[in-house]
């Protein structure tokens, strides 16, 4: 930057700074979303934030326990247990979670089945050896 003829030196670390939060404020702006916005990717309490912003609303619950291990069929059976949720809006209940080992902005949606407003589900699938999936259903328009 040159200011009064002057070279003014700004830190190695300004673009690639600048560049983290710019990937986050163009999808707010295409999509409109509106509230905080922060880049998970930043290294600093500002991911911190921005996990504890997203879970405040979420309910994330396991099918697991009801249909047992699947092996290879876990990821389609999740998949469409996503589906009905979206279809009939109630989260499936996380079954036998008693007591969990740490309080969480997230709802885990213990022991019973929650009617709620449900747009939007995100299916992980961690397999044996690495294989590894997600997939984000969203409902029709």
């Amino acid at each position: 930057m040159a200011r009064q003829g002057k070279i003014k030196r700004i830190s190695p670390f300004f673009i690639p700074s600048a560049l983290i939060n710019l990937a986050s404020g163009q999808v707010s702006i295409r999509y409109g979303f509106k509230g905080p916005n922060h880049s998970v990717v930043t290294a600093c309490a500002t991911g911190v934030h921005a996990l504890g912003d997203a879970a405040r609303g979420l309910a994330m619950s396991s099918t697991k326990s009801a249909v047992g291990h699947l092996l290879g069929a876990a990821g389609a059976v999740e998949g469409i247990f996503s589906i009905l949720a979206i279809r009939d809006q109630v989260a499936p209940a996380t079954l036998n979670l008693e007591k969990p080992s740490r309080e969480s902005a997230i709802d885990r949606v213990a022991k019973e089945p929650q009617p709620r407003k449900i747009d939007i589900a995100l299916s992980n699938s961690f397999g044996f050896g690495g294989t590894n999936a997600s997939i984000i259903f969203r409902g029709a328009p």
